[in-house]
């Protein structure tokens, strides 16, 4: 079947009311070992920046085996990464309020030093995250897509090791058989929920 024809096929059968869920199955043996090489640096580190096929497929791989990732980022040519966005549940809770405070400072020595018009017009020189960080630190409206997302645009500059939550035994074991059966070319198994 082509594939045109199967994502829409797919589509109507997702859409469905009595849909249940999703189950997808990937052959990591078609995969060239660069892409392997990828996914599995991904999925080891946490941190989940490639193209943005790649990205999306390595967070369902982790997420449908229970492995949590870090930092979620795709690659584009009108995105060039200047900050690491990060989840706050990724953060040790005791430091959390102290990235907020470095980020913060930061982003306004950044904003205030910036003179150059930079990507899509903009004069500050921060990235749509950043200003939106600001915002939301500063008590103002921000777009109603990001009061939910409670992420943190972290400057590259600033090292994270020292914020991060550290992977348990378990994770560790979780992320090192996921990697496994990948480079033993063995099916790997997402299911999807509706509303999950």
């Amino acid at each position: 079947m082509a594939y045109g024809r199967l994502a829409y096929e797919s589509h109507n059968c997702s859409t469905d009311p009595a849909l249940v869920d999703i189950t997808v199955r990937l052959d990591p043996a078609k995969w060239s070992t660069r892409k392997k090489n990828i996914i599995t640096r991904c999925i080891k580190s946490g941190f989940v920046d490639a193209g943005f096929k790649t990205v999306a497929l390595v967070c369902d791989i982790m997420e449908a085996n229970g492995i949590a990732y870090k930092h979620r980022r795709q690659y584009s040519y009108y995105n060039r990464q200047e900050s690491v966005v990060i989840e706050e549940i990724t953060v040790k809770p005791e430091r959390l309020d102290e990235l907020k405070a470095v980020v913060t400072a930061a982003l306004k020595l950044k904003r205030a030093t910036t003179t150059q018009q930079t990507t899509y017009g903009r004069s500050d020189g921060l990235m749509y995250e950043e200003t939106q960080f600001l915002a939301a630190i500063d008590g103002e409206q921000t777009s109603r897509f990001w009061d939910d997302r409670k992420v943190i645009p972290v400057p590259k500059h600033i090292p994270l090791d020292e914020y991060l939550v550290e992977d348990t035994p378990a994770d560790t074991q979780a992320k090192d058989a996921l990697c496994q059966m990948i480079w033993d070319n063995k099916y790997i198994t997402a299911i999807y929920q509706p509303n999950a």
